[in-house]
């Protein structure tokens, strides 16, 4: 070989070594940099106020929160002092363990699935869990505080790495709102490199360098979803403003967009429900609403009117997939014409007490009998305790 011929390839074999430790140093600085932003490790446990923002709460552009596993602390709600301990997934309650021969309910919603205000033994996922151990079914609660539809298609990998064999959504009267509200925060939102491990929905990745590129270039379904309904929204007409007598609510959606934001919230819907499908997971849902509790005035009529057409909305969606329904809020809507509503609730306060939710546990549990899947199988009954 000639003297240029090995210059050439002298030259050559240096800028490969020059570009390979240019890599390994930018990787060795991204992980450095994501350590120290990217910290999963709980505040220690104190009391918090639950209308404050939770410091035991992180974003993430691809699951728009949760909680940090492993914490625990005490919300002070209706004057009671109330534990929350958050299990290694990010949700509320102990870690969920597979046991051999029993199949799985996962229940997703929001704060009342949670089980805002009362302890995590007598939130109904806790209890339908012990009335149906004896029929073969491990029930665990996922619900999370401000969760919607824009949330649930959001963690379906969340709940797809539990391995439930079935899935109970209850959506809330005022989802259609919440799924506004996240629409508006996800663009804003972080992107994380380690949330999906820490979760455990997906291993750590190899080279963190290659994983930021990747998120910097990559929307997530959920993103790409609601930045349509977006650009949606602002191409339509706006609509004409609310009267004067009608108060702003968080519950409340303008009748003018309440149809678009139904239509947005069924995307969220479908795109759940097409997940569980490819992975066997057999879905149901349930409505719930409490707007009729409150006291009488037009927004709150308002609110009512929307939480029934919100309802029927989702009850012929169900329908059209061949899907199960219970319609909880009818059934709430008839004890409260009895008066027997305010002792479901807990004091000022819209959520379920401890009575609330043994009467929706007791409501749900022959339903789900009738249309959780019969079949002997389990998907994870093979799986390790650890999971």
């Amino acid at each position: 070989m000639s003297s240029g011929a090995l210059r050439s390839v002298g030259t050559v074999a240096l800028a490969a070594s020059s570009f390979l430790v240019s890599l390994l140093v930018c990787e060795m600085a991204v992980r450095w940099v994501i350590a120290n932003r990217e910290d999963w490790t709980p505040p220690p446990p104190t009391i918090i106020d639950p209308e404050a923002p939770n410091p035991y709460v992180r974003t993430d552009r691809e699951f728009l929160y949760f909680h940090l596993p492993g914490a625990e602390y005490i919300q002070g709600v209706s004057g009671r002092q109330v534990r929350y301990r958050i299990n290694r997934r990010g949700f509320r309650g102990p870690d969920p363990e597979a046991t051999p021969g029993m199949r799985r309910l996962l229940v997703i919603g929001d704060s009342m699935v949670e089980g805002h205000g009362v302890a995590e033994e007598e939130t109904f996922p806790r209890l339908l869990d012990v009335a149906l151990a004896p029929r073969g079914w491990q029930v665990v609660n996922a619900g999370v505080q401000g969760a919607s539809p824009i949330y649930y298609f959001a963690n379906v990998k969340r709940y797809l790495a539990l391995d439930p064999d079935a899935v109970l959504v209850l959506l809330y009267d005022n989802d259609l709102a919440g799924d506004s509200l996240g629409e508006d925060d996800v663009a804003a939102l972080p992107r994380s490199i380690t949330a999906a491990a820490h979760l455990g929905v997906a291993p750590q990745p190899r080279s963190f360098l290659i994983a930021l590129l990747l998120r910097s270039l990559q929307e997530s379904p959920t993103g790409r979803l609601a930045a349509a309904h977006r650009d949606f929204e602002r191409r339509s007409p706006p609509p004409r403003p609310l009267e004067r007598r009608y108060r702003r609510s968080a519950a409340l959606v303008h009748p003018g967009r309440f149809e678009m934001r139904w239509k947005f919230t069924s995307d969220y819907l479908e795109g759940l429900a097409t997940e569980l499908s490819a992975a066997h997971v057999e879905l149901l849902l349930s409505t719930l609403s409490v707007e009729f509790h409150w006291p009488e005035d037009p927004s709150q009529l308002l609110i009512r009117e929307q939480a029934q057409a919100f309802g029927d909305r989702v009850e012929a969606w169900s329908t059209d997939h061949g899907l199960p329904l219970l319609r909880l809020d009818l059934e709430l809507a008839e004890l409260f014409q009895r008066g027997e509503i305010p002792a479901l609730l807990l004091p000022d306060d819209g959520h379920f007490s401890a009575i609330g939710h043994r009467h929706v546990a007791r409501q749900i549990e022959p339903w789900l009998m009738q249309h959780l899947p019969r079949d002997a199988g389990s998907r994870h009954a093979g799986a390790p305790t650890s999971r």
